[in-house]
Protein backbone atom coordinates (compact mmCIF):
# COMPACT_ATOMS: atom_id res chain seq x y z
CA UNK A 1 0.00 0.00 0.00
CA UNK A 2 2.83 2.20 1.01
CA UNK A 3 3.97 2.56 -3.04
CA UNK A 4 0.02 3.01 -3.97
CA UNK A 5 0.20 6.18 -1.23
CA UNK A 6 3.57 7.40 -2.95
CA UNK A 7 2.34 7.32 -6.47
CA UNK A 8 -1.45 8.73 -5.11
CA UNK A 9 0.67 11.67 -3.87
CA UNK A 10 2.92 12.13 -6.98
CA UNK A 11 -0.16 12.50 -9.00
CA UNK A 12 -2.15 14.85 -6.89
CA UNK A 13 1.99 17.49 -6.60
CA UNK A 14 2.18 16.60 -10.53
CA UNK A 15 0.37 20.31 -11.58
CA UNK A 16 2.04 21.74 -8.83
CA UNK A 17 5.49 20.72 -10.27
CA UNK A 18 4.44 21.56 -13.25
CA UNK A 19 3.52 25.28 -12.52
CA UNK A 20 6.65 25.63 -10.56
CA UNK A 21 8.43 25.75 -14.02
CA UNK A 22 7.29 29.00 -15.20
CA UNK A 23 9.30 31.59 -13.82
CA UNK A 24 13.20 30.93 -12.02
CA UNK A 25 13.15 33.58 -9.44
CA UNK A 26 15.11 33.82 -6.17
CA UNK A 27 13.76 37.00 -4.40
CA UNK A 28 16.84 39.07 -2.85
CA UNK A 29 17.14 41.81 0.40
CA UNK A 30 18.79 44.54 0.11
CA UNK A 31 18.62 46.82 3.52
CA UNK A 32 18.60 50.20 1.82
CA UNK A 33 15.52 49.28 -0.80
CA UNK A 34 14.12 47.82 1.87
CA UNK A 35 14.12 50.64 3.96
CA UNK A 36 12.89 52.77 0.77
CA UNK A 37 10.42 50.53 -0.46
CA UNK A 38 8.87 50.09 3.37
CA UNK A 39 8.76 54.20 3.75
CA UNK A 40 7.33 54.61 0.54
CA UNK A 41 4.24 51.99 0.41
CA UNK A 42 3.42 53.63 3.70
CA UNK A 43 3.34 57.20 2.30
CA UNK A 44 1.72 55.78 -1.14
CA UNK A 45 -0.98 54.19 0.58
CA UNK A 46 -1.85 56.98 2.76
CA UNK A 47 -1.84 59.46 -0.54
CA UNK A 48 -4.93 59.42 -2.28
CA UNK A 49 -3.92 61.31 -5.56
CA UNK A 50 -6.27 59.16 -8.50
CA UNK A 51 -4.44 60.11 -11.54
CA UNK A 52 -0.39 60.65 -10.95
CA UNK A 53 1.73 61.17 -13.94
CA UNK A 54 2.21 58.25 -15.85
CA UNK A 55 5.35 56.48 -16.09
CA UNK A 56 6.84 55.62 -19.48
CA UNK A 57 9.75 52.79 -19.42
CA UNK A 58 12.26 52.32 -22.30
CA UNK A 59 12.62 49.19 -23.80
CA UNK A 60 15.52 47.14 -25.57
CA UNK A 61 15.22 44.09 -26.67
CA UNK A 62 17.87 41.30 -27.66
CA UNK A 63 16.54 38.40 -29.98
CA UNK A 64 19.04 35.50 -29.09
CA UNK A 65 18.58 32.72 -31.91
CA UNK A 66 19.56 29.73 -32.84
CA UNK A 67 16.94 27.93 -35.11
CA UNK A 68 14.89 30.16 -37.35
CA UNK A 69 11.74 29.56 -34.97
CA UNK A 70 13.43 31.66 -32.69
CA UNK A 71 14.09 34.74 -34.69
CA UNK A 72 11.10 35.96 -33.68
CA UNK A 73 9.14 38.40 -35.82
CA UNK A 74 9.34 42.79 -34.93
CA UNK A 75 5.53 42.29 -34.91
CA UNK A 76 5.73 39.44 -32.64
CA UNK A 77 7.85 42.11 -30.26
CA UNK A 78 5.50 44.72 -30.60
CA UNK A 79 2.61 42.72 -29.29
CA UNK A 80 4.36 41.82 -26.06
CA UNK A 81 4.95 45.67 -25.76
CA UNK A 82 1.26 46.10 -26.31
CA UNK A 83 0.34 43.52 -24.08
CA UNK A 84 2.69 45.27 -21.53
CA UNK A 85 0.78 48.23 -21.74
CA UNK A 86 -2.87 46.43 -21.47
CA UNK A 87 -2.19 45.07 -18.50
CA UNK A 88 -0.04 47.84 -16.28
CA UNK A 89 -2.84 50.11 -17.32
CA UNK A 90 -5.91 47.77 -16.76
CA UNK A 91 -7.23 47.97 -20.25
CA UNK A 92 -7.59 43.97 -19.89
CA UNK A 93 -10.77 41.75 -19.28
CA UNK A 94 -10.61 41.20 -15.46
CA UNK A 95 -11.53 38.04 -13.55
CA UNK A 96 -15.49 39.17 -11.96
CA UNK A 97 -14.27 37.47 -8.61
CA UNK A 98 -11.15 40.20 -8.05
CA UNK A 99 -12.19 43.21 -10.24
CA UNK A 100 -12.80 45.28 -7.40
CA UNK A 101 -9.45 44.85 -6.45
CA UNK A 102 -7.51 45.63 -9.41
CA UNK A 103 -5.78 49.14 -10.06
CA UNK A 104 -4.26 51.15 -12.70
CA UNK A 105 -0.78 50.64 -12.27
CA UNK A 106 -0.10 53.83 -14.40
CA UNK A 107 3.07 52.61 -15.99
CA UNK A 108 3.31 52.45 -19.78
CA UNK A 109 5.97 50.42 -21.89
CA UNK A 110 7.87 51.76 -25.22
CA UNK A 111 10.52 50.62 -27.24
CA UNK A 112 13.61 52.88 -27.28
CA UNK A 113 14.43 54.71 -30.44
CA UNK A 114 18.23 56.04 -29.07
CA UNK A 115 20.98 53.42 -28.88
CA UNK A 116 23.47 53.83 -26.36
CA UNK A 117 25.31 56.03 -28.48
CA UNK A 118 22.19 58.05 -28.70
CA UNK A 119 22.09 57.17 -32.31
CA UNK A 120 18.52 56.10 -33.73
CA UNK A 121 17.37 52.28 -33.17
CA UNK A 122 14.54 50.02 -33.35
CA UNK A 123 15.13 49.46 -29.81
CA UNK A 124 15.17 45.34 -31.19
CA UNK A 125 19.27 43.49 -31.68
CA UNK A 126 19.30 40.64 -33.34
CA UNK A 127 22.07 37.97 -32.70
CA UNK A 128 22.84 34.58 -33.68
CA UNK A 129 24.14 31.96 -31.57
CA UNK A 130 25.50 28.54 -31.71
CA UNK A 131 24.30 27.48 -28.35
CA UNK A 132 21.21 25.55 -27.95
CA UNK A 133 18.60 26.83 -25.17
CA UNK A 134 21.21 29.50 -24.36
CA UNK A 135 18.14 30.89 -21.73
CA UNK A 136 19.02 27.91 -19.17
CA UNK A 137 22.82 27.57 -19.43
CA UNK A 138 25.36 28.69 -16.92
CA UNK A 139 29.17 29.02 -17.45
CA UNK A 140 30.42 29.13 -14.18
CA UNK A 141 29.60 28.46 -10.40
CA UNK A 142 27.82 31.89 -9.36
CA UNK A 143 25.32 30.91 -12.08
CA UNK A 144 25.96 33.72 -14.18
CA UNK A 145 23.98 32.46 -17.26
CA UNK A 146 25.40 32.80 -20.85
CA UNK A 147 22.76 34.95 -22.25
CA UNK A 148 23.59 37.80 -20.76
CA UNK A 149 26.80 38.18 -21.85
CA UNK A 150 28.09 38.50 -25.59
CA UNK A 151 31.43 36.49 -25.10
CA UNK A 152 29.16 33.80 -24.23
CA UNK A 153 27.25 33.61 -27.65
CA UNK A 154 24.22 35.87 -25.56
CA UNK A 155 24.01 39.70 -26.15
CA UNK A 156 25.63 42.03 -23.46
CA UNK A 157 22.73 44.50 -22.05
CA UNK A 158 22.16 48.07 -22.58
CA UNK A 159 22.67 50.76 -19.87
CA UNK A 160 19.99 49.63 -17.32
CA UNK A 161 19.71 52.72 -15.59
CA UNK A 162 17.99 54.25 -19.41
CA UNK A 163 16.69 51.01 -20.66
CA UNK A 164 14.85 47.66 -19.26
CA UNK A 165 16.52 44.99 -21.11
CA UNK A 166 14.36 42.30 -22.21
CA UNK A 167 16.51 39.04 -23.89
CA UNK A 168 14.01 36.63 -25.44
CA UNK A 169 15.77 33.55 -26.31
CA UNK A 170 15.21 29.43 -26.53
CA UNK A 171 15.18 27.54 -23.32
CA UNK A 172 15.66 24.02 -22.31
CA UNK A 173 12.19 22.13 -20.76
CA UNK A 174 12.71 23.97 -17.46
CA UNK A 175 11.90 27.65 -17.25
CA UNK A 176 9.97 29.90 -19.52
CA UNK A 177 11.42 33.12 -17.44
CA UNK A 178 14.05 34.69 -15.49
CA UNK A 179 13.96 38.38 -13.47
CA UNK A 180 16.63 40.22 -11.91
CA UNK A 181 15.03 41.93 -8.96
CA UNK A 182 16.40 45.59 -7.79
CA UNK A 183 18.46 44.01 -4.91
CA UNK A 184 19.88 41.68 -7.34
CA UNK A 185 20.77 44.18 -10.00
CA UNK A 186 22.85 45.97 -7.61
CA UNK A 187 25.38 43.01 -7.51
CA UNK A 188 25.31 42.37 -11.38
CA UNK A 189 24.25 45.22 -13.10
CA UNK A 190 25.18 43.27 -16.50
CA UNK A 191 22.25 40.92 -15.76
CA UNK A 192 19.26 43.51 -14.94
CA UNK A 193 16.60 43.03 -16.94
CA UNK A 194 14.32 40.21 -17.71
CA UNK A 195 14.59 37.14 -19.90
CA UNK A 196 11.82 35.55 -21.88
CA UNK A 197 11.37 32.51 -24.12
CA UNK A 198 10.40 32.71 -27.28
CA UNK A 199 7.31 30.80 -27.01
CA UNK A 200 5.90 33.22 -24.37
CA UNK A 201 6.80 36.36 -26.20
CA UNK A 202 3.71 38.29 -27.14
CA UNK A 203 0.13 37.68 -28.21
CA UNK A 204 0.82 36.31 -32.08
CA UNK A 205 3.25 33.81 -33.34
CA UNK A 206 4.47 30.63 -32.57
CA UNK A 207 3.12 30.64 -28.78
CA UNK A 208 2.15 27.71 -26.41
CA UNK A 209 -1.25 27.34 -26.31
CA UNK A 210 -1.94 28.46 -22.59
CA UNK A 211 0.65 31.29 -22.83
CA UNK A 212 -0.97 33.52 -25.67
CA UNK A 213 -1.43 36.71 -23.53
CA UNK A 214 2.14 37.78 -23.03
CA UNK A 215 1.41 37.53 -19.03
CA UNK A 216 4.50 35.67 -18.16
CA UNK A 217 6.15 39.21 -19.49
CA UNK A 218 4.22 40.87 -17.11
CA UNK A 219 4.60 38.62 -14.35
CA UNK A 220 8.42 38.65 -14.73
CA UNK A 221 8.02 42.60 -15.00
CA UNK A 222 6.24 42.50 -11.56
CA UNK A 223 9.89 41.00 -10.22
CA UNK A 224 11.62 43.45 -12.16
CA UNK A 225 10.31 46.16 -10.00
CA UNK A 226 10.23 44.58 -6.84
CA UNK A 227 7.49 42.21 -6.73
CA UNK A 228 7.31 38.50 -4.76
CA UNK A 229 5.37 35.62 -5.94
CA UNK A 230 1.91 36.47 -4.59
CA UNK A 231 2.69 33.34 -2.10
CA UNK A 232 5.65 34.72 -0.57
CA UNK A 233 8.95 32.91 -0.43
CA UNK A 234 8.62 29.68 0.73
CA UNK A 235 4.99 28.63 -0.50
CA UNK A 236 3.58 28.18 3.09
CA UNK A 237 0.68 29.84 4.94
CA UNK A 238 3.61 30.93 7.06
CA UNK A 239 5.23 33.38 4.72
CA UNK A 240 3.96 36.22 2.56
CA UNK A 241 4.73 38.49 -0.21
CA UNK A 242 5.20 41.72 1.69
CA UNK A 243 2.29 43.07 0.38
CA UNK A 244 -0.58 43.73 2.65
CA UNK A 245 -3.69 44.05 0.58
CA UNK A 246 -2.90 40.32 -0.94
CA UNK A 247 -3.91 37.52 1.39
CA UNK A 248 -1.51 34.50 2.20
CA UNK A 249 -1.16 31.77 -0.20
CA UNK A 250 -0.02 28.42 0.28
CA UNK A 251 1.59 27.90 -3.30
CA UNK A 252 1.19 28.52 -7.14
CA UNK A 253 -1.86 27.63 -8.91
CA UNK A 254 -1.85 25.97 -12.33
CA UNK A 255 -4.88 26.02 -15.19
CA UNK A 256 -7.58 28.31 -14.29
CA UNK A 257 -9.84 27.27 -10.96
CA UNK A 258 -13.75 27.40 -11.69
CA UNK A 259 -14.09 27.79 -8.22
CA UNK A 260 -13.18 29.97 -4.90
CA UNK A 261 -9.76 28.57 -3.86
CA UNK A 262 -9.10 29.03 -0.04
CA UNK A 263 -5.78 27.93 1.15
CA UNK A 264 -4.75 29.66 4.35
CA UNK A 265 -7.22 31.17 6.62
CA UNK A 266 -9.88 30.76 4.73
CA UNK A 267 -8.92 33.70 3.14
CA UNK A 268 -9.46 33.83 -0.86
CA UNK A 269 -6.13 32.55 -2.75
CA UNK A 270 -5.58 35.57 -5.57
CA UNK A 271 -5.30 33.15 -8.46
CA UNK A 272 -5.75 35.84 -11.20
CA UNK A 273 -3.05 38.00 -9.78
CA UNK A 274 -0.26 38.00 -12.39
CA UNK A 275 2.17 37.39 -9.78
CA UNK A 276 0.63 33.56 -9.55
CA UNK A 277 1.37 31.04 -11.87
CA UNK A 278 -2.02 30.35 -13.56
CA UNK A 279 -2.70 30.42 -17.54
CA UNK A 280 -2.36 33.93 -19.50
CA UNK A 281 -5.90 34.01 -19.95
CA UNK A 282 -7.03 33.60 -16.55
CA UNK A 283 -4.34 35.89 -15.17
CA UNK A 284 -6.03 39.54 -15.29
CA UNK A 285 -4.98 41.90 -12.02
CA UNK A 286 -2.37 43.39 -9.62
CA UNK A 287 -3.53 45.31 -6.54
CA UNK A 288 -3.02 48.64 -4.88
CA UNK A 289 -0.72 47.45 -2.86
CA UNK A 290 1.42 46.18 -5.71
CA UNK A 291 1.52 48.86 -6.98
CA UNK A 292 3.03 50.80 -4.87
CA UNK A 293 5.56 48.54 -4.02
CA UNK A 294 6.88 48.72 -7.80
CA UNK A 295 6.01 52.77 -7.59
CA UNK A 296 8.76 52.22 -4.57
CA UNK A 297 11.48 50.40 -6.94
CA UNK A 298 10.23 53.21 -9.95
CA UNK A 299 11.29 56.26 -7.94
CA UNK A 300 14.09 54.38 -5.69
CA UNK A 301 16.63 52.10 -7.40
CA UNK A 302 15.19 52.31 -10.67
CA UNK A 303 14.32 56.30 -11.13
CA UNK A 304 16.97 57.26 -13.45
CA UNK A 305 14.21 55.28 -16.01
CA UNK A 306 11.83 57.83 -15.26
CA UNK A 307 14.31 60.42 -16.77
CA UNK A 308 15.74 58.33 -19.62
CA UNK A 309 14.98 60.00 -22.90
CA UNK A 310 15.59 57.00 -25.63
CA UNK A 311 11.94 56.53 -26.18
CA UNK A 312 11.94 60.33 -28.03
CA UNK A 313 13.44 60.14 -31.91
CA UNK A 314 16.70 61.57 -32.44
CA UNK A 315 15.41 64.08 -34.33
CA UNK A 316 13.13 65.64 -31.84
CA UNK A 317 14.74 66.41 -29.04
CA UNK A 318 18.52 66.18 -30.07
CA UNK A 319 20.27 69.59 -29.46
CA UNK A 320 23.65 70.87 -29.26
CA UNK A 321 23.27 72.78 -25.78
CA UNK A 322 20.63 71.63 -23.19
CA UNK A 323 17.50 73.70 -23.31
CA UNK A 324 17.36 74.67 -19.97
CA UNK A 325 19.51 74.00 -16.50
CA UNK A 326 18.61 74.06 -12.93
CA UNK A 327 20.91 74.50 -9.97
CA UNK A 328 21.44 73.79 -6.97
CA UNK A 329 20.80 70.12 -7.16
CA UNK A 330 20.70 68.77 -4.64
CA UNK A 331 19.05 71.63 -3.60
CA UNK A 332 17.86 73.24 -0.12
CA UNK A 333 15.64 76.59 -0.42
CA UNK A 334 15.21 77.81 -3.80
CA UNK A 335 15.63 75.87 -7.35
CA UNK A 336 16.53 77.93 -9.73
CA UNK A 337 15.51 77.00 -13.79
CA UNK A 338 17.96 78.49 -16.56
CA UNK A 339 16.00 78.69 -19.59
CA UNK A 340 17.70 79.41 -22.61
CA UNK A 341 16.87 82.33 -25.47
CA UNK A 342 13.63 80.64 -27.31
CA UNK A 343 12.48 84.08 -27.93
CA UNK A 344 9.71 85.64 -25.47
CA UNK A 345 7.05 84.95 -28.08
CA UNK A 346 7.09 81.14 -27.03
CA UNK A 347 5.14 79.36 -24.37
CA UNK A 348 7.33 77.34 -21.73
CA UNK A 349 5.44 75.32 -19.08
CA UNK A 350 7.60 74.41 -15.97
CA UNK A 351 5.87 71.96 -13.93
CA UNK A 352 7.65 70.15 -10.73
CA UNK A 353 5.71 66.78 -9.45
CA UNK A 354 6.87 64.69 -6.52
CA UNK A 355 7.65 60.85 -6.67
CA UNK A 356 4.02 59.88 -6.54
CA UNK A 357 3.70 62.16 -9.53
CA UNK A 358 1.70 65.23 -7.90
CA UNK A 359 2.27 68.28 -8.88
CA UNK A 360 3.70 70.63 -6.62
CA UNK A 361 4.64 73.97 -8.68
CA UNK A 362 3.13 74.90 -12.48
CA UNK A 363 4.07 77.72 -14.30
CA UNK A 364 3.36 78.95 -18.12
CA UNK A 365 5.79 81.76 -19.16
CA UNK A 366 6.59 84.03 -21.88
CA UNK A 367 10.27 85.42 -21.00
CA UNK A 368 13.79 84.10 -21.00
CA UNK A 369 16.00 84.26 -18.41
CA UNK A 370 16.51 82.62 -14.75
CA UNK A 371 13.25 81.48 -12.90
CA UNK A 372 13.45 80.92 -9.19
CA UNK A 373 11.31 77.93 -7.48
CA UNK A 374 10.54 77.80 -3.71
CA UNK A 375 11.08 74.50 -2.31
CA UNK A 376 11.83 75.36 1.29
CA UNK A 377 8.34 73.88 2.44
CA UNK A 378 8.48 71.01 0.17
CA UNK A 379 9.49 67.41 1.51
CA UNK A 380 13.17 65.86 1.01
CA UNK A 381 13.25 63.22 -1.78
CA UNK A 382 12.87 62.98 -5.50
CA UNK A 383 11.25 65.12 -7.78
CA UNK A 384 10.84 65.43 -11.55
CA UNK A 385 10.63 68.89 -13.42
CA UNK A 386 9.26 69.02 -16.83
CA UNK A 387 9.85 72.09 -19.26
CA UNK A 388 6.94 71.91 -21.93
CA UNK A 389 7.76 73.58 -25.26
CA UNK A 390 5.59 72.96 -27.94
CA UNK A 391 4.75 69.21 -27.64
CA UNK A 392 8.25 68.55 -26.36
CA UNK A 393 9.11 67.74 -23.48
CA UNK A 394 12.79 68.38 -21.74
CA UNK A 395 12.68 66.28 -18.10
CA UNK A 396 15.34 66.69 -15.26
CA UNK A 397 15.71 64.75 -11.77
CA UNK A 398 15.59 66.94 -8.96
CA UNK A 399 16.80 66.28 -5.37
CA UNK A 400 15.45 68.35 -2.00
CA UNK A 401 17.61 67.49 0.48
CA UNK A 402 17.57 70.02 3.83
Amino acid sequence: MRPLRILFFLILLFPRLLSAQLCDFTHSSNEDIDRYTEVYVRSFLQNTLQNRAVARIPVVVHVVWKNDVENISDAQIQSQLEALNRDFRKRNTINPIFSRFAVDCEIEFCLAKRDTNGNPTSGITRRRTDTSNIGSLYFDTTNRRRIFYDSKGGANVWNPQKYLNIWVCAFDAGFLGVASSPAKALLRPEEDGIVLDYRIMGTTGNLLNDRKNGRIGVHEIGHYFNLLHIWGRDATCDDDDEVDDTPRQAGPHDGCPTDLVKSCSNSLDYFSNYMDYTNDDCLSFFTNGQKARMWAALTGFRSNLLTSNVCEPVAVTQVEKPIFDVYPNPVMDVLFVDIKSLGSKISKTVQLRDCFGQSVYKKTIYTEGVLEIPVSQLSNGFYILTLKIDNQFFIKKIIIQK
